[in-house]
């Protein structure tokens, strides 16, 4: 089978610059180089624009813009070869609903023109990007008709995700089938970034103020091997449990695998940013670039089942103890929501922060690693094991389990923790799962008890205490 072969061509590049004829060159130059007729010419514009009637820096409609395009592209392309795809962002200024109406009317309007979606390099078409859209609604509908604070939310939507069985592509598959958010509602396989993507999505339609989540990539070190792993930074604002902070989370260790008996536990979901270092396995920064400020990138990427020129990746952020490195969104997000920031800037919403400021501000961020670490740890409170057992039990009478139920899978993830923390952390007395904390919970709260037995008068007044706390 034929590897595909893409070249991908920034609309905003070309209408700023008026380099068409230079592109498509490159691009003859390239298929000749390869000695192929059949590499796709994909005119790439951001999913963003579908939102807006114009675009107000060109002030021309979206349909002229498209239209242009394709009038200055097909007598020199082959028409086969020619898509006009718009790139997919779950930022928060981009609604799906909007995404898929006017994908739609373009569709109808232009039935001539390969229009799509661009999900990482895989074009999806109007009705695959329809089904995927209404597959998600499905799931975050389901969690917004429930009587849940956001901690509660991002947890229910976290215990249906993990539920999903970690899939790898196989060899000849392009890796992004397993990534990217419209390739694994399409497919039976996901992997670590998948299952970010697929609860950042979620949460996004769910409450994108008090819950915003940024893409984290790591190399991990373990018996000396190193290997790349994307986790997430979660902004959390939360009345009921009295959070407003940035905590880890990584959902891929919460996640059935073939041939493995991976438990579940939530070690790894809503971590304070001070625990990843007694963290088992050594993590590093992602050191790919130092061009983390900026929000894109264009490089060539090359698999067993794809090529693709002129690729736009979006670089994450990689926050791991004592250094964090962030992106656009995270660096953006900081400056409006973290306290230690804003306080040591002297930054507020009633004085307009000056143009220089905002650059040292992002400066000074980009290049002190451990500042802006310790100024995300400053507002990584810890979440106590008791709140953590309050907001499963929540979580668990919304989804109609009974009180012994709901008590039955406390236990079974309190001892699961009891083992996994052993694996993934040093031994320390901080961690909400360490042994010391575990032990005075279950003291506390006997119907919880995984160590030994309690008498029955202590378990019914110990439950009435719990269930006051829930």
């Amino acid at each position: 089978m034929k590897k595909e072969i893409k070249f991908y061509y920034p609309a905003i590049y070309a209408e700023v610059n008026n380099d068409f004829d230079k592109n498509i060159k490159d691009y003859k130059e390239k298929c000749k180089e390869l000695g192929r007729t059949d590499i796709k010419f994909v005119y790439l514009f951001e999913e963003k624009e579908l939102q807006f009637d114009s675009e107000p820096f060109l002030n021309k409609s979206l349909e002229d813009r498209i239209e242009n395009a394709y009038r200055k592209l097909k007598w020199k392309i082959n028409k086969d070869n020619i898509i006009i795809s718009f790139r997919h962002s779950s930022n928060a200024y981009v609604d799906s609903n909007v995404t898929c109406k006017r994908l739609y009317e373009l569709a109808q309007k232009y039935p001539y023109i390969n229009l799509g979606i661009e999900d990482a390099d895989i074009t999806w078409g109007v009705y695959d990007i329809i089904k995927a859209n209404q597959k998600l609604d499905d799931i975050a509908d389901k969690i917004k008709k429930l009587d849940l604070s956001p901690a509660e939310q991002l947890l229910m939507a976290y215990f249906d995700i993990t539920s999903i069985p970690y899939q790898k592509e196989s060899d000849d598959e392009n890796k992004n089938i397993s990534r990217a958010i419209y390739s694994i509602l399409n497919s039976n396989k996901i992997v670590c970034v998948g299952y970010v993507e697929l609860l950042k999505e979620i949460m996004a339609r769910i409450d994108k103020n008090n819950v915003v989540m940024f893409e984290n990539f790591l190399m991990v070190n373990e018996n000396n091997i190193d290997y790349s792993h994307m986790t997430a930074i979660v902004y959390l604002k939360d009345e009921k449990y009295n959070l407003n902070g940035y905590y880890y989370i990584d959902p891929t260790s919460d996640t059935k695998r073939k041939n493995e008996s991976n438990k579940f536990a939530l070690a790894s979901f809503l971590v304070p940013l001070d625990m990843l270092k007694y963290s088992f396995y050594e993590l590093k920064t992602d050191e790919m670039t130092e061009k983390r400020g900026i929000a894109q990138l264009m490089n060539v990427l090359d698999s067993n089942a794809k090529l693709s020129y002129n690729y736009i990746t979006d670089i994450p952020s990689s926050v791991v103890d004592e250094d964090a490195r962030p992106n656009r969104s995270l660096l953006n997000h900081m400056i409006n929501n973290c306290i230690e920031l804003r306080r040591k800037y002297n930054i507020n919403d009633e004085i307009k922060m000056s143009k220089e400021i905002d650059k040292k501000v992002r400066k000074d961020l980009l290049d002190d690693h451990e500042l802006c670490f310790n100024c995300l740890k400053s507002q990584s409170k810890p979440i106590e094991l008791g709140q953590l057992v309050a907001m499963i039990l929540a979580v668990l009478k919304k989804n109609n389990f009974t009180k012994e139920e709901a008590y039955s899978r406390v236990k079974y993830i309190l001892k699961n923790n009891k083992t996994k923390e052993e694996k993934f952390f040093i031994k320390n007395k901080l961690s909400r799962f360490s042994y010391d904390n575990l032990k005075r919970f279950c003291e506390r709260y006997p119907e919880f008890n995984i160590f030994e037995k309690q008498t029955t008068t202590q378990n019914n007044c110990k439950k009435t205490e719990m269930e006051q706390t829930c």
